[in-house]
């Protein structure tokens, strides 16, 4: 299907349950993935970030999965914790973060080779499921033995979390993941959820705002 096609068989399904995105969900083109819940066919995958003064809010998303033949709504997932701003002026910019995860990763005595790849600021829960503890922080994506991502505080700059490079499997390497938990992260060491989030455009999902007629032409 054409991407406007993709689009309109979304729309459908967010019209039929009344469903409305948040003025500050981005939305980044559809992609074709391997569905791993269903592991037998391909998928057109559709996901909508939170993002708020330039910042990711982690874990804020929303994913639509539709049958690449018939466009089939086969799966629909909804996380969004209501986040009404979130004040930057006090943040470090994005090259410091960088130097003090490169320091950090340099200081440890496994560590033979280190790159620094991409930095994106995100509002992160680093509390539990009963206690929310969001912080600011530069999630700083770096290449070296051990290490894939550093978590720096973009106030104070402590590093809050670090996740391990996970090597993945030859057949995982075949297989198109969007990482959206923090629970694995693959090789690139930010999910490809975050560094499409680098690329995003800066607009709300603009098959929202196609007029009725539209959709009633695509109906007759």
């Amino acid at each position: 299907m054409t991407q406007g096609e993709i689009e309109g068989h979304a729309l459908v399904f967010f019209q039929s349950y009344g469903f409305n995105l948040h003025e500050s969900a981005m939305y980044l083109d559809p992609v074709v993935e391997y569905d791993i819940s269903f592991l037998s066919h391909y998928v057109y995958a559709l996901r909508f970030f939170n993002v708020i003064n330039e910042t990711l809010v982690r874990g804020n998303v929303v994913t639509l999965g539709l049958d690449i033949e018939s466009g089939e709504m086969v799966e629909f997932s909804y996380s969004w914790t209501h986040i009404p701003n979130i004040p930057i002026h006090n943040s470090i910019e994005s090259q410091e973060a960088e130097r003090v995860a490169e320091n950090y990763v340099n200081s440890l005595p496994t560590t033979t080779y280190t790159r620094i790849d991409s930095s994106v600021r995100v509002f992160t829960n680093l509390g539990t499921s009963t206690i929310l503890d969001y912080r600011l922080a530069w999630a700083v994506s770096v290449t070296s033995d051990i290490i894939g991502t550093v978590y720096v505080d973009a106030i104070d700059q402590d590093i809050l979390s670090v996740m391990e490079r996970v090597i993945a499997s030859p057949y995982l390497q075949h297989v198109i993941f969007q990482i959206i938990a923090p629970v694995i992260i693959f090789i690139p060491s930010l999910s490809i959820a975050v560094i499409g989030f680098l690329i995003v455009r800066t607009q709300v999902w603009k098959i929202l705002s196609r007029s009725n007629e539209e959709n009633n032409k695509r109906n007759v």
